[in-house]
């Protein structure tokens, strides 16, 4: 793009003389219409396998169309295909409650994947087996969820500020076999009064820190194949469970299918507006639905990296500092977040490499929306949409 913009320029320079104002203008449009089609061109084409965009003269949108097999699943069709296609390309990068920085590429998304698939098929889960995730913001979450699709399982992210009750109730509902958790005192003692109240037998697994009861999931996967033989598996197979809040009565299931994942091609690109190579940010928990389809399904449908930031207490210049050194491209956030954001010293960090902010969960105050336009000229792209969707 670079290139082709130094070469509009010399012919600008070279041949401004020789035209009207006019015939020059239409020219310039004409030659950055070209290189803004050079440039598309580059960008990762996956997506458009699964979503057929029909643009009209303008170049707006105006339809789209979904095309998927009836045994498409996206740890295979999408994870594992760009691993094989570009192995290098950036996944995940995680910054650790600690504050350490470790990148994550497709390729050793797909082979790490693998592994955990191969130690839960080892215990019994299988296509159709509901497996409980609560898992805070640690990087395995990403690896957790791509094994259980693979399986043909299906995957429970859950808060992890649910109570013993509201996991026994989980347990019940949605007959869970395994869970997977974060190595946190609290989130184990529910999980374990939950066990007690349903008396069921569990296989429990956790991350991060150890805990006796509990198998660490990642020695297990030191010695397991990094191959793992395609499971055969239906679009229409039940994929995920969100459960809502329960504040009218129990909480029910919100149950997503295989096709899930194609539905955020348009949230990424059109609302969050990732790019290719690019980087993400969105602040959420992975138990939160807004996860699914703000840092996993349809960034890497479009070839976008996701920013993980572990955190167990919120500092907004810890925000600005990530999006300063790690270049983030897009951003996602709460209108809170923004609300702390505005407050501090914006102009000390350096923010050209952000293109695109974006907010839901809450009405965005227009003092908050104006102060951050004015410290990064960015509008803020609100959406509004129901949380388990």
């Amino acid at each position: 793009l670079r290139k082709n913009l130094k070469i509009l320029w010399q012919n600008l320079q070279t041949n401004f003389w020789k035209k009207d104002i006019k015939s020059l203008e239409s020219w310039a449009f004409d030659a950055l219409i070209f290189i803004s089609r050079k440039a598309w061109k580059n960008m990762s084409q996956l997506y458009r396998k699964f979503l057929k965009e029909t643009f009209d003269e303008n170049q707006k949108l105006k339809a789209v169309d979904v095309c998927f097999d009836e045994n498409f699943n996206f740890a295979y069709d999408v994870v594992d295909v760009i691993a094989k296609e570009t192995p290098d390309k950036r996944a995940l990068v995680y910054k650790s409650v600690s504050g350490e920085v470790t990148e994550f590429t497709f390729k050793q998304l797909s082979v790490l994947s693998n592994k955990m698939a191969n130690v839960l098929k080892s215990t019994g889960i299988g296509r159709g087996s509901s497996v409980m995730l609560i898992m805070k913001r640690r990087y395995e979450f990403w690896i957790a969820m791509m094994a259980l699709h693979k399986l043909g399982a299906v995957a429970i992210p859950t808060s992890h500020m649910v109570s013993g009750d509201d996991i026994a109730v989980r347990i019940a509902k949605a007959d869970i076999k395994a869970i997977i958790c974060v190595g946190s005192n609290e989130v184990c003692k529910c999980i374990e009064q939950a066990e007690n109240k349903v008396s069921v037998n569990i296989d429990k697994y956790i991350v991060g820190e150890k805990r006796s009861g509990y198998t660490y999931i990642s020695e297990l996967m030191e010695d397991a194949s990094e191959q793992f033989d395609r499971v055969e598996t239906s679009v229409h197979d039940n994929m995920l469970y969100y459960f809502t809040s329960g504040t009218s009565g129990e909480p029910k299931a919100v149950i997503h299918d295989y096709s899930y994942p194609i539905a955020h091609i348009m949230t990424a690109k059109y609302w969050h507006g990732v790019i290719d190579n690019g980087l993400h940010l969105t602040v959420a928990d992975s138990g939160w639905a807004k996860t699914a389809w703000g840092k996993l399904y349809g960034q890497w449908f479009c070839g976008c990296g996701v920013m993980v930031y572990d955190y167990e207490q919120f500092y907004a210049n810890e925000i600005l500092q990530i999006l300063d050194e790690q270049k983030i491209t897009s951003f996602c956030a709460p209108p809170t977040i923004y609300k702390y954001l505005v407050r501090e010293k914006i102009n000390n960090y350096n923010l050209e490499n952000l293109k695109m902010a974006v907010t839901a969960g809450e009405a965005m105050p227009t003092e908050v929306a104006d102060r951050f336009l004015q410290a990064t000229g960015l509008k803020i792209r609100e959406g509004l949409s129901l949380i388990h969707i």
